[in-house]
């Protein structure tokens, strides 16, 4: 299956990208420009830059994706 990961460069987002890519499943990831990588270090994952907030990019790149996993979240108050 195809996977789509939003927050994938958090801690619970990145984890996820990692189960998902040793289960077999192709996983495409919603990053922010400037998003810190290390968790994903050594992943095999399709990248794609942008924001949840821009829904025509998402729209696009979900397209094609038979699960969308959503665990962005804003954690500043």
């Amino acid at each position: 299956m195809k996977c789509f990961v939003t927050g994938a460069s958090g801690f619970i987002g990145s984890n996820l990208v990692h189960e998902l890519i040793g289960r077999g499943h192709q996983v495409k990831a919603l990053l922010r420009p400037g998003s810190n990588l290390r968790g994903l270090a050594h992943a095999d994952f399709e990248h794609v830059t942008g924001d949840v907030s821009e829904r025509e990019k998402l729209k696009m790149a979900m397209s094609g994706c038979d699960w969308c996993f959503h665990v962005a979240a804003s954690y500043h108050l």
